[in-house]
């Protein structure tokens, strides 16, 4: 009967787990669609990995973290606005995405 409490437990504790990393994925690559046209300009079929607010250059902007379709990993930043500000190839690859 314990062991079967266990299980339980165990498989409910996956559950919540698999519902809270779905749900911070898709907050995560959400962008607004001023930003995602202008990524999708410049980088066309581009997978989006992460998004996040930062402060660059004493400015709020939107850190947005892709693979281009050639698999080459970019972070580009972009202000509120639309406007790219900078865009840095990862020579690397992103370390936690491997």
């Amino acid at each position: 009967m314990k062991h079967l409490r266990r299980i339980r437990l165990i498989g409910t504790i996956f559950y919540l787990c698999g519902m809270v990393l779905c749900a911070a994925l898709a907050f995560g690559s959400d962008l607004p669609k001023t930003l995602r046209d202008k990524i999708d300009q410049v980088f066309p079929e581009a997978k989006i990995i992460k998004t996040e607010e930062e402060r660059y250059q004493g400015q709020m902007v939107m850190e947005v973290e892709l693979v281009a379709k050639d698999g080459t990993p970019y972070e580009v930043y972009l202000s509120k606005d639309g406007n790219i500000l900078k865009i840095e190839k990862e020579d690397n690859g992103f370390l936690w995405f491997k």
